[in-house]
């Protein structure tokens, strides 16, 4: 079984993860995130991300439909390496999704801030 550990700060359940390159980042746990990662263009670039391959639209949080480029590249997830795709937008900090969290538990605990991702096998 593998584990990922995060924390809770103020209103956001956050992980930090990284790339092969070494490179790391900070991402928060978005559960009305259909996708798997979402990043800023820069941030993709530091972990090593691909240009931009292609544009999809995707409803934002306000309803609004959005042109969104997507980029592929690889992070390490629950002790194995994962090829992902990352919604690139203009944001303070990353999520992760919900296309990343199929068959694993999620464990929040807002009593002592922390929180864990473990797959279910």
């Amino acid at each position: 079984m593998s584990r990922l550990e995060g924390k809770v700060q103020g209103d956001e359940v956050l992980f930090d993860i990284s790339a092969p390159n070494g490179e790391r980042t900070i991402v928060a746990l978005d559960t009305g995130f259909t996708g798997e990662v979402a990043l800023d263009p820069l941030t993709a670039a530091r972990l090593g991300f691909e240009p931009p391959s292609r544009v999809s639209l995707g409803e934002l949080a306000d309803g609004s439909i959005a042109r969104i480029e997507v980029s592929q590249g690889v992070i390490l997830w629950l002790g194995s390496q994962r090829t992902v795709h990352a919604a690139l937008l203009e944001t303070s900090r990353g999520c992760v999704g919900m296309g990343l969290l199929g068959d694993v538990i999620v464990n929040i605990d807002t009593h002592v801030c922390t929180a864990s991702i473990t797959t279910a096998a």
